[in-house]
């Protein structure tokens, strides 16, 4: 069960949204970016997180602002900028592909 999820509903047209939504007061602790933990496992907590919003995030202004909020987490956590817009645009890039192989097979192309 998804708790951070929050369903809205648009003016114009009665359009279905959804965005993630956490408390100011989450903490957004992520494991250090000086911990002995393999680097594939770091790299595989930030794209899971961005599959995550894309996934959850109907609209770009609410993932943009879980993406923004989760990498001010990260640079807090001793991350690199570059370390996280990379991965960040690598996963991005993959879901796109994915959901325009999809859409490519429902419409029968």
């Amino acid at each position: 069960m998804v708790i951070d999820t929050v369903l809205g509903w648009g003016w114009v047209g009665a359009n279905m949204s959804t965005k993630i939504h956490r408390k100011e007061t989450a903490a957004d602790l992520y494991i250090q970016a000086s911990s002995l933990h393999p680097e594939s496992l770091k790299i595989g907590i930030i794209k899971g997180r961005v599959i995550r919003y894309i996934s959850s995030c109907s609209q770009e202004k609410g993932f943009d602002k879980a993406r923004n909020r989760f990498a001010k987490a990260l640079r807090g956590r001793g991350y690199y900028s570059t370390a996280i817009r990379k991965s960040k645009r690598r996963t991005r890039l993959k879901v796109e592909t994915v959901t325009d192989q999809e859409k490519d097979r429902q419409s029968g192309s």
